[in-house]
């Protein structure tokens, strides 16, 4: 089994260690507190500290860098901490957990896009947490043949991954020849080349487009009859900016769930204005949605 220590130091592209403790926080290790009563002699100490160790290098790693859902880190990281910190409170009564809850939600609404200043792709803004191209295919790109005359149209097309893959096209053996080299850079220490070699007008969408079901960096639609002139690197454009309905509501999940605790117990009155503030903001995102509701049998 993989040490808490090993996963901490494993490399892993932006964002997804942060992620993965996270989640590991809430689903691995709050579930298991849940199974103790609330005592120091049946085991609760050592998970306990088993999660303030791996909890204290989350910290150590997030610091206070600028936080952000472009690639859903806040959504599958941020909200799965918020929901640890509302478990450890509960199974343990000690309100240091509530305490780390408040700077982190602070910092979750803080870079909400009405507070942001960030519009979506359709120039609007909204009370919900932007994603980008994490979440969308990326921008068809034209390229031109050696007379600047547009010859083919290429674009990303991974589902979780378009801001991570590099294009390249290269001379091939004839005249009538070219080569494209797409590389995932998920794991930047150990990217992942594909080559498509020496390509004609003819054989080019056959070559390159995937079957169904067939995963695939990329897909390309021909326009023109000679090939693309070489080009270096380069990723397309994939940041248009959206708001999903599920992060709205996996997001505020723990915030509601820490102004239940709140608002029901008096013993947590140091924490009602927080509650209320929050419960205010969670309206106002879920009003977001109301948009979208459609009231009719020919809908499910």
């Amino acid at each position: 089994m993989i040490s808490l220590h090993s996963l901490y130091h494993l490399r892993f592209p932006d964002g997804l260690r942060n992620i993965l403790i996270g989640a590991l926080l809430t689903v691995i290790l709050v579930p298991a507190f849940a199974s103790f009563a609330v005592s120091e002699d049946n085991g609760l100490a050592e998970v306990r500290a088993t999660y303030d160790q791996l909890h204290s290098k989350l910290i150590e790693s997030q610091g206070e860098k600028p936080i952000d859902n472009v690639q859903g880190s806040i959504v599958w990281g941020s909200s799965y901490q918020l929901d640890s910190y509302v478990s450890m409170y509960q199974a343990t009564g000690d309100t240091v957990y509530l305490d780390h809850f408040l700077r982190l939600a602070d910092r979750v609404l803080a870079v909400r896009a009405d507070k942001s200043g960030e519009l979506d792709f359709r120039g609007r803004l909204t009370f919900g947490w932007l994603s980008g191209g994490h979440y969308t295919y990326g921008k068809p790109v034209v390229l031109k043949d050696s007379d600047g005359n547009p010859s083919v149209q290429i674009q990303t097309i991974g589902n979780s991954y378009n801001d991570k893959v590099s294009i390249e096209i290269i001379a091939g053996a004839t005249a009538a020849s070219f080569t494209v080299k797409c590389i995932d850079h998920r794991n930047p220490d150990q990217p992942k080349e594909t080559l498509f070699r020496d390509l004609t007008m003819e054989t080019a969408v056959r070559e390159v487009n995937p079957k169904e079901g067939e995963p695939r960096l990329i897909q390309l639609k021909r326009i023109g009859d000679r090939p693309p002139a070489p080009i270096g690197p380069f990723i397309p454009e994939t940041q248009l900016m959206t708001f999903h309905g599920h992060h709205t509501g996996r997001i505020l999940t723990p915030m509601a769930r820490f102004c239940d605790l709140v608002l029901s117990n008096d013993d947590l009155v140091n924490y009602r204005e927080k509650a209320e503030e929050y419960l205010l903001e969670i309206r106002i995102s879920m009003a977001e949605h109301d948009q979208f509701f459609v009231e009719s049998d020919d809908w499910g």
